[in-house]
C-alpha cells in the first residue's frame, strides 16, 4: 500500500541553486497536494552529495494502491550557473 512507502535519494546542489524545493503527492496525478510532514527544504547541499527521505505515512491516505509524487523546485534561482541533481531514487515499503 502506498501509505506503506519511503521514498529516498542522493541529492546535491551548489551555492547557485533554486532556493526551495517542495515534495507533493497525488492519487490521480492531476490533483496535487503536500503535508506539513514533508515540509519545503532548501536544495543547496554545498555541492556535497546528501541523503533525502519522505515517509508516505501520514501523508498519503492508507488503501491507495497508487500515487504519483511531484518535486517543485523555486521560486527563486541563485543564478545562472547553479544546478540541482537527484540520483539513486529508490521506493522501499
Amino acid at each position: 500500500k502506498a501509505a506503506e512507502l519511503t521514498l529516498s535519494w542522493a541529492e546535491q546542489g551548489g551555492s547557485f541553486t533554486f532556493n526551495t524545493a517542495k515534495a507533493y503527492w497525488s492519487s490521480d496525478g492531476v490533483t496535487f497536494s503536500t503535508n506539513a510532514l514533508w515540509p519545503s527544504w532548501d536544495p543547496d547541499t554545498g555541492g556535497e552529495w546528501s541523503t533525502r527521505y519522505l515517509e508516505f505515512a501520514g501523508v498519503v491516505p492508507s488503501g491507495l494502491s497508487r500515487v504519483y509524487i511531484r518535486f517543485v523546485l523555486g521560486p527563486g534561482y541563485g543564478g545562472s550557473s547553479g544546478y540541482y541533481r537527484m540520483d539513486n531514487i529508490h521506493l522501499n515499503g
